[in-house]
């Protein structure tokens, strides 16, 4: 049986998902690593989350988005992790974590657009529906 999980992504554009990795979700990456999976297997990525044991990597597509590449025990891992500690354990998988790194790259382009009109962004962890509660704040 085999432990890789890879799924598509929407996203395409790498310094959004970088920002939102580290300054949305407060996960730290390498770039151009080693994806650590089940067995000591490793495969390369452009972008690599560093988690405890296992790893979530994201390399470009020929279509332009990223795909990510994970073993399967990644989800659990990323279920601990700080900022997600608000979801369920359970069930946290694949298209969880795509959705919240999704609100978290649009929470970025957000950010930008409101500090170009000289207003910030607040926003929370997700919550325990997987949603990341953003708002404007005025200058």
């Amino acid at each position: 049986m085999s432990h890789v999980v890879t799924i598509k992504t929407s996203l395409n554009n790498l310094a959004l998902i970088k920002a939102a990795l580290t300054t949305v979700l407060g996960l730290s990456y390498k770039e151009n690593a080693q994806v650590r999976m089940w067995n000591g297997r490793t495969t390369p990525a452009e972008v690599v989350i560093n988690l405890p044991k296992y790893d979530v990597g994201l390399n470009k597509d020929a279509d332009g988005n990223y795909t990510m590449i994970c073993d399967h025990y990644a989800w659990g891992e990323l279920a601990r992790h700080a900022s997600l500690s608000k979801y369920p354990k359970t069930g946290f998988g694949s298209e969880q974590f795509t959705g919240i790194l999704t609100q978290a790259v649009n929470i970025v382009k957000a950010t930008l657009i409101a500090e170009a009109q000289g207003d910030k962004i607040s926003f929370s962890a997700p919550d325990a529906n997987g949603v990341i509660h953003a708002e404007v704040i005025q200058a």
